[in-house]
């Protein structure tokens, strides 16, 4: 099971690398749910951040956080009859 962390953050605004860096921290407590993969996306005051258990499929087409054009999202689950 994938482990999912994100922060949207409104006030007091620590900066893009700042938010990196603790959803990264997020993803560091939760590695157990998913020792296959993990990454991170931040863009402004929004970071997702996601560590990965693959079940089928291969880690590269797989990869999270997927982005589609201008829009980014995280997801646990698999895509069958890809």
């Amino acid at each position: 099971m994938c482990g999912i962390a994100g922060i949207l953050e409104f006030a007091d605004y620590s900066g893009e690398q700042e938010l990196r860096k603790r959803v990264k921290n997020m993803n560091a407590s939760h590695v157990f749910r998913g020792p296959d993969s993990q990454d991170v996306w931040a863009n402004g005051r929004c970071a997702l951040g996601l560590v990965r258990l693959r079940i089928t499929g291969d880690l590269e087409k797989g990869r999270q956080p997927i982005h589609l054009g201008n829009d980014v999202f995280v997801y646990n689950g698999e895509m069958y009859d890809y």
